[in-house]
């Protein structure tokens, strides 16, 4: 993400993908002494100023796993990976550690634009991408054929009509055994990689992309997410943009998400064209979050109270696992306690609310309803017990300034966006359920 600074990144984003993209398990997020503001604070402390978007993941990750008293359990990882052009897909590098598990995520950097047009909805294991490596396989009707099966059929053929002519072929037979021999030493490479180390298996399916504007005076960043809640195949998908009242949460199909991430037009499962959106044109995917279906399926499973993994969809192409609870519980368990009171975020204006993550807070002043991470800074856990508690606009009119904890060391706030006014901090709260 050279160029690009992480904080220029809206927090709620960053939240999404740490919860929803599975930076962080899902057993841990559930965990009572998890604590995503804080966190996520730390770690835009650390890494706000910089473009080391995966330093921030990998950092999240670890506070997440001491915070909940899983220091040490390296079982959870992924590979962060780069394409700079279109090829660059085939020879993606999955291969890791012998004293490794495999890797549940795939993060792949969209380097250039031409890399883009190579996204992909399933990313396939070794297994399968191996067949599709163009220096050792050749695709003849759907079917992988090794090449030096290929060139040795090729050379009968032709040596059997240079024979009945009674002519040569010492320049076609030097041209194929030139091919040959580099087939052998490709081959060869890839076996002596193999010795020291793994190469995934599993399949990993696209699941989210992080999408940022062409102009960099204009800096606003959009987030799409394959939806397995309205749609159990996950042929859905949303798109949270950068938080501000004028827009909403859209929905889309899965092909018009895929047009949007490559830039250029898809054909659909009818065989109809599907053109990038208007308003997606302003933006290039950044990164794009690849999951691994195998671990994801058994995660999940585990939460349903199951014992017997998922086996991977017979048709892979598009859906992937069929995964409900593919995000938090919470995520679809909208809470309005009170009725009387907006039900919608007065900042991004979605009435989606991530229970004990991504709270609503409502303002005794407007009776106006505000997510806890829509603002800058965030709501602090403490602000819950305030009485009366103001939102931030209605704050500056009473000349409010914001509150402090007993103890400061137990305030849980993240650092104001450079970009952004960090003159004043302001506090909000989230309405009890006694319909005050």
């Amino acid at each position: 993400m050279e160029g690009l600074f992480v904080d220029s990144i809206p927090r709620v984003l960053l939240a999404r993908i740490l919860v929803q993209l599975y930076i962080i398990p899902q057993r841990l997020v559930n965990d009572s002494r998890f604590n995503l503001i804080d966190i996520l604070a730390n770690g835009l402390q650390r890494y706000g100023h910089t473009s080391n978007l995966n330093g921030l993941f990998k950092f999240c990750l670890h506070q997440a796993m001491e915070s909940t008293g899983n220091a040490g359990d390296a079982t959870w990882w992924w590979k962060d990976l780069a394409t700079h052009h279109l090829n660059d897909w085939e020879r993606l590098d999955l291969a890791y550690s012998k004293d490794q598990s495999e890797p549940v995520n795939l993060h792949i950097q969209i380097m250039a634009e031409e890399a883009r047009k190579g996204a992909i909805h399933i990313k396939y294991g070794h297994e399968v991408a191996m067949t599709r490596d163009n220096r050792l396989f050749y695709q003849y009707h759907g079917r992988a054929v090794r090449i030096d099966s290929v060139l040795g059929s090729t050379m009968d053929f032709l040596r059997g009509i240079h024979d009945a002519q009674g002519t040569t072929m010492e320049a076609l037979d030097q041209l194929v055994h030139s091919r040959l021999d580099q087939f052998m030493e490709d081959h060869n490479a890839l076996l002596r990689q193999q010795e020291n180390m793994r190469q995934a298996s599993s399949d990993y399916i696209l699941m989210g992309a992080l999408m940022r504007r062409y102009d960099d005076l204009q800096p606003e960043w959009q987030l799409y997410l394959r939806d397995y809640i309205s749609s159990d195949n996950g042929k859905l998908w949303r798109i949270l943009a950068e938080l501000n009242s004028d827009r909403l949460e859209t929905k889309i199909t899965s092909d018009q998400a895929m047009a949007d991430i490559r830039g250029e037009g898809v054909l659909n499962d009818q065989g109809q064209p599907v053109e990038p959106s208007t308003s997606s044109r302003a933006f290039r995917p950044i990164y794009l979050f690849y999951c691994n279906r195998d671990m994801v399926a058994e995660s999940v499973n585990s939460l349903e109270g199951g014992t017997e993994t998922q086996a991977p969809n017979e048709n892979p192409t598009e859906s992937g696992i069929t995964l409900a609870d593919y995000v938090l519980d919470d995520d679809r368990g909208y809470v309005y306690e009170n009725p009387e009171d907006d039900k919608t975020c007065k900042v991004c204006g979605i009435d989606e609310i991530v229970e004990d993550l991504n709270n609503m807070y409502y303002c005794d002043s407007c009776n106006l309803g505000v997510h806890q991470l829509c603002e800058d800074p965030p709501i602090a856990d403490f602000e819950v017990e305030l009485d009366p508690w103001y939102c931030r606009e209605c704050s500056r009119l009473k000349g409010i300034p914001l509150p402090r904890p007993n103890h400061l060391n137990d305030m849980a706030l993240l650092p104001v966006k450079r970009s952004g006014d960090s003159s004043f901090f302001d506090p909000k709260r989230r309405r009890d359920g006694e319909g005050q």
